[in-house]
């Protein structure tokens, strides 16, 4: 549902000013948390129709979802970039760090759950690499507060905030669109704690 917000945010921005800044870097949000909108209807969808197998753990003999494990392979990746590029603006060769990590640790997760008991070892060495990996995921993303980088006209993303002068500056009615520090910072802490507990969860449950 939380995904709707930025979506009917841009609706309504759109009905009340239909030229207002950085409506290319906002139709780019909108369009990604659209996106992980339907990654997460299919989802569930599927979930309901039973179309999607269930693995068994072999140990604790919980159910675990092979359509929820897509699901945070896809949206957990695109959050990341919905977060370190657009919203924090920096380059995909940082961003795409924080991605791989999150996307190997989901898998590393999903192998371990479903290692045989004669393995046990493997069990837990594959319940540790995926921790690592997470843990490499949060660093970089907490790098995005320390080393933010501030859209500058011409850029690529906000070529239509530069002043009608021609000279670069950034106009002060235009500033005051920009992302403000305690909103980014209220976005990544959510992110990260709402994604730290479901780790911890995660791994007491089907790691035992």
């Amino acid at each position: 549902v939380m995904e709707l917000f930025p979506v009917i945010s841009l609706i309504f921005s759109l009905q009340k000013r239909p030229a207002f800044n950085y409506l290319h870097l906002k139709l780019k949000q909108a369009t990604l948390n659209l996106g992980l909108l339907l990654v997460g209807i299919c989802c569930y969808a599927t979930l309901i129709c039973n179309s999607w197998p269930v693995f068994i753990d072999p140990v604790t003999g919980n159910r675990l979802y092979g359509a929820r494990l897509m699901e945070w392979t896809v949206s957990c990746p695109l959050s990341i970039y919905l977060t370190g590029r657009l919203t924090f603006g920096r380059p995909l060769s940082v961003v795409i760090k924080p991605m791989a990590c999150m996307s190997l640790s989901i898998q590393l997760a999903l192998a371990a759950t479903l290692l045989r008991p004669s393995c046990l070892w493997l069990r837990w060495a594959f319940g540790v690499l995926p921790l690592c990996c997470f843990l490499g995921a949060l660093h970089y993303m907490l790098d995005f507060l320390v080393k933010t980088k501030t859209r500058e006209p011409g850029d690529g993303e906000a070529d239509d905030a530069s002043s009608s002068d021609g000279s670069g500056a950034v106009d002060a009615s235009v500033a005051q669109h920009k992302p403000r520090e305690w909103v980014k910072k209220t976005i990544l802490g959510s992110k990260l704690g709402g994604w730290t507990l479901c780790a911890i969860v995660f791994h007491l449950t089907f790691l035992g």
